[in-house]
């Protein structure tokens, strides 16, 4: 801010103003290798910042412990099966749930591998809509309400769960990404990817809004869980193959 400008202030709250990005004809999204290698790219140069930036904002950003989250999402979706039974049928569910703590049991158990790395400030939610392609070309990120305090390696599992649905053999073609090949021997990391985040994340959602039933999002939801399932089972095995 210039020294002679003054910031907004109104009935004892203080505005800031937020730079307008023109964002380019096409939105980005997951589909596309090239996005999905360029994303990672912005996300490991926000990293480089933040970890310089991270010193003057301690006393502001909270830690943040994947376990407990994960943890708290598991016990949510299991309250929320007698709803989602009503759309999956009861052995998928239950495959879901006993890899889900199958993954949480190995990541505490190395749970030092995943916070071995140098904290920085995580971005901390890598939906595709929190990256902008400007009119440029140039990708950004957006929206930063979710950061806290963590190793890289968090926004990275994250950033790989949300791909895992849009890679062709994602148990080998995961490694092809520079970013994400360096945590193929983090047995946290690989526990980590097992998880169903995804499939957990979007139940809780879905299950939480009022007439559910009818909402557009049920068939996508639930295209994740029993439409993927067995491309899901193949990528598990695969993990707990490199884990053996």
């Amino acid at each position: 801010m210039l020294a002679e400008e003054r910031p907004f202030d109104f009935e004892n709250k203080v505005y800031a103003g937020i730079e307008y990005l023109p964002p380019a004809k096409t939105s980005f999204n997951y589909r596309n290798d090239k996005n999905r290698q360029n994303g990672l790219e912005v996300l490991n140069q926000f990293h480089q910042s933040s970890a310089h930036a991270l010193p003057n904002l301690k006393s502001g950003i909270p830690l943040f412990d994947q376990h407990t989250k994960w943890h708290e999402r598991l016990l949510l979706f299991k309250e929320y099966l007698p709803v989602i039974r009503e759309y999956v049928e009861e052995s998928i569910l239950d495959s879901w749930i006993r890899w889900a703590e199958w993954s949480l049991s190995g990541l505490q158990a190395y749970e030092r591998l995943l916070y071995s790395e140098k904290s920085v400030v995580i971005h901390g939610d890598c939906a595709h809509h929190n990256f902008l392609r400007k009119h440029n070309g140039e990708l950004t990120l957006i929206d930063f309400d979710l950061i806290s305090e963590a190793p890289p390696i968090i926004d990275f599992l994250q950033y790989a769960n949300r791909i895992l649905p849009h890679l062709n053999n994602p148990e080998e073609t995961l490694w092809s990404y520079p970013e994400l090949k360096k945590y193929r021997h983090n047995r946290a990391f690989l526990y980590a990817l097992i998880y169903p985040a995804d499939i957990f994340r979007e139940w809780n959602r879905l299950v939480k809004e009022e007439g559910y039933h009818h909402s557009k999002r049920l068939h996508s939801v639930w295209k994740l869980s029993v439409e993927n399932y067995s491309k899901r089972m193949k990528f598990n095995r695969g993990i707990a193959k490199l884990l053996s």
